[in-house]
């Protein structure tokens, strides 16, 4: 009726006289639009999720390596997850310090401006003003982040994120 295409499982039956002639028919038909998204996204997923799992076994030794597959590993999340922009940074084991992997989704610009900033502010997991979702972090808890609300409205927020994603990996 509005010209969007809609996907429908039809199933039918004939209806017969009593002499077994067929006079008619019923046809029943489910629109199914939604169910079939569902199932392409959760396809998509899984095939995000296994093109992950295949470029980690793929790391190559060294930073250049690691660079390589950071950067897939962020386009395969954003892609998986119908976001914006993806950022991986790693933290070292011993000093918590965070260190930038790879970004994907911003302008060039402003990607730049996000390896700048950066490689500028040495920032460790040990001097976060928020340890208590620090410690959800080390117990392996994703966090979703709402960047409009106490206590980060008031935090600059130059690529103007409204809701972010923290998923530890291991």
């Amino acid at each position: 009726g509005n010209g969007q295409e809609r996907q429908f499982t039809i199933s039918g039956s004939p209806m017969r006289a009593p002499h077994g002639a067929i006079i008619g028919g019923v046809l029943i038909a489910h629109e199914v639009t939604g169910r079939r998204h569902l199932e392409r996204r959760t396809h998509e997923a899984l095939n995000g999720l296994l093109a992950m799992a295949e470029s980690l076994v793929q790391v190559r030794e060294g930073a250049d390596g690691l660079s390589v597959v950071g950067n897939h590993l962020a386009e395969l999340t954003r892609h998986v997850l119908d976001c914006s922009r993806v950022g991986i940074q790693t933290i070292d084991a011993e000093s918590e310090i965070i260190r930038p992997l790879a970004v994907v989704g911003l302008s060039a610009e402003q990607e730049h401006e996000w390896w700048e900033e950066h490689r500028q502010q040495e920032q460790s997991l040990r001097d976060s003003p928020t340890p208590e979702l620090v410690e959800r972090l080390r117990a392996g808890e994703v966090l979703v982040i709402d960047m409009m609300q106490p206590p980060f409205n008031d935090v600059p927020n130059p690529y103007h994120i409204k809701i972010m994603l923290v998923a530890p990996m291991c």
